[in-house]
Order: C-alpha cells, then structure tokens, then sequence
C-alpha cells in the first residue's frame, strides 16, 4: 500500500478515484502501520490530506475508508470549526470511543475549555463522558491515569455537577465515574484508587443528595434505560437512591406465579 501510495501522489493528475479503484489489490492494516504513515508524510500534505478526506467520504467500501482514514490520521490538522462539536458530541459513551478520545482531549484543549471560568452544560456532560470512557479504556486508547489533566477535569466536572439541575445521564455520569474510581475499577485504566479518593467521595456526596436522588428514582420509575442498567447492577443497588432495593432478577425469582 505504501508503495502505491508513492506511485499514486508522484502522478499529479491522479484523482482519489483511481486510488480507491487499486486498493482493493492490497492488504490495508486497521492499526497505525509506520510505512503508509512514511509514504503520506513524503506526499504534499494538503493533496494527501484532500484525499483522505475523499476516500472516507466517497469511499464505497472499507479498502477506501480505512485508507482514507489512514490519511487523516498520519497528516490530518484539527479544523478550527470543529472544536466545539468535538468538545460536545465527539463521544457518546460507547466503549469504541476509547480508540479515539485520546484525540479528542489532545485536539480540543479539554482541560481548557472544562476549568474556564465559563463554560456551558453540554461541555460538562460531555467532559464526563469523555472521563467515564478513559476509566475503562487500556489497550485501546488514552487511559486516565496516563492523562495529565485527570485531576483538574475531574474537579471541574464534580464542580460543576454541585451547581447544576440533576437529571437521569448526569446521575448514570457520576455514577459509573464514582464506582470505577474505587477498588473495583479497571486498574489499568485508572492506577491506584487511592490517587482518586477525594473525587470519588465528591462524586458519593453529590449523589446521595435529596434531589439528585429523587431524579434517579423518578427516572427509575419511568424506566430510564441508563438509570435501569445501573441498578441491575450490585454497584447501582449500593448507591443512596437506590440501597437496599432486590435486584430486578431476584425480584422476578420471587413474584408469585
């Protein structure tokens, strides 16, 4: 692939076309591979980046995406006019998001933009879904341990929390982030458990609050698919809105027939 793409950007009138016609001839490596990475670094880097863009637009198959997508990653620039989408919409909780929300911190600034003296909800919500996926990310992407800013976001996020209106995904949010936090968490993913005590213990107090309780309740109630999830599980059922409540199988075990 790597030669083809030599051949490919030495024809200036090459179109991406033609180069999403031979890609097929060629194994094209899903992880970061340093020889197509090499070859679109010795291309004009406006022209390579041009077309990525085309492939993984146009692109009618996975050959010409993935290159396409091989392109962007190895000369790829960050738009200016995309921050504020990736600061609000870039993740949205799957556990795929741990390949790329590394980038997505690095590219829009996160800890800026969460510890400014301004800063509106829907960056919040996102900054702790980006915080939740980096708790369980090793061996995918960026963990939060390794993440220089952890404590300062972390902060930021609780902070802003304690002066928001509650609701279902704010509690699930703080919720998962308290337990993966504690010793039960992903090791590899967020170190020692002792480094995030004080965050886990503010995010604990946060939800054993009157109101952020009578959300989680009502949600629960109105069978929010996130707030039903969390209490399936053991974690979920220790929490203040919820302790002491049956799982919902050991409550379907002893319905009468």
């Amino acid at each position: 692939m790597a030669l083809l793409l030599d051949a490919h950007f030495a024809r200036g009138s090459a179109s991406p076309g033609e180069l999403a016609a031979v890609c097929h001839d060629v194994h094209i490596p899903i992880h970061p591979d340093e020889h197509i990475t090499a070859a679109a670094e010795r291309a004009d880097g406006r022209r390579a980046r041009e077309t990525g863009r085309w492939l993984v637009r146009h692109g009618t198959d996975r050959c010409s995406a993935t290159l396409g997508l091989a392109l962007i990653a190895a000369v790829g620039t960050a738009d200016p006019v995309t921050r504020p989408w990736l600061l609000r919409r870039a993740c949205d909780g799957d556990f795929l998001n741990a390949y790329f929300v590394g980038g997505v911190v690095r590219t829009t600034g996160l800890h800026e933009a969460a510890t400014a003296s301004h800063v509106d909800d829907e960056i919040m919500d996102h900054a702790g879904r980006i915080l939740l996926v980096m708790t369980g990310s090793s061996g995918m992407g960026a963990t939060l341990s390794r993440y220089p800013h952890a404590e300062a976001v972390l902060a930021a996020h609780l902070r802003h929390l304690t002066r928001t209106e509650p609701s279902a995904g704010r509690y699930c949010t703080a919720a998962w982030l308290a337990g993966n936090l504690g010793e039960d968490g992903d090791e590899a993913s967020v170190g020692p458990a002792r480094r995030w005590r004080h965050h886990r213990d503010g995010y604990l107090s946060l939800l054993a609050r009157d109101d952020w309780c009578g959300v989680a309740r009502e949600a629960l109630a109105a069978k929010d698919p996130g707030i039903l999830w969390l209490v399936e599980t053991a974690w979920g059922r220790r929490l203040a809105a919820f302790a002491g409540r049956p799982s919902p199988q050991s409550s379907d075990r002893s319905s009468p027939q």
